[in-house]
């Protein structure tokens, strides 16, 4: 898999934090990005769906990085292998969308 130059590889406390978020999605790729304080949006290609509010800890670890890294950036997962990538979230969502349709 030919990943774009500008993902960035995530710790693997962070992987496994969305994995959990992720954990009811049926896709392999999924991007995850903050919402509101407490609240994260799902895009599995085909859909996007906010979770409602989390647990104050997971959804404070993935605001916090992402933040960080820059204010559009989103968390894309590999649901199969467990890694993940942050990336600026317009080309996590094209991502997404182009594994969704393969």
């Amino acid at each position: 898999m030919n990943l774009p130059t500008s993902f960035q590889a995530a710790k693997r406390e962070l992987c496994g934090a969305a994995a959990g978020l992720a954990q009811e999605e049926t896709a392999r790729f999924v991007a995850l990005f903050p919402l509101a304080v407490g609240n994260v949006a799902v895009n599995n290609g085909r859909s996007v769906y906010a979770l409602g509010e989390l647990q104050e800890n997971v959804g404070a670890l993935l605001r916090n990085v992402l933040r960080a890294a820059g204010e559009q950036q989103a968390l894309v997962l590999d649901r199969q292998t467990g890694d993940c990538w942050i990336a600026p979230r317009d080309l996590a969502l094209q991502f997404v969308r182009a594994a969704g349709t393969n």
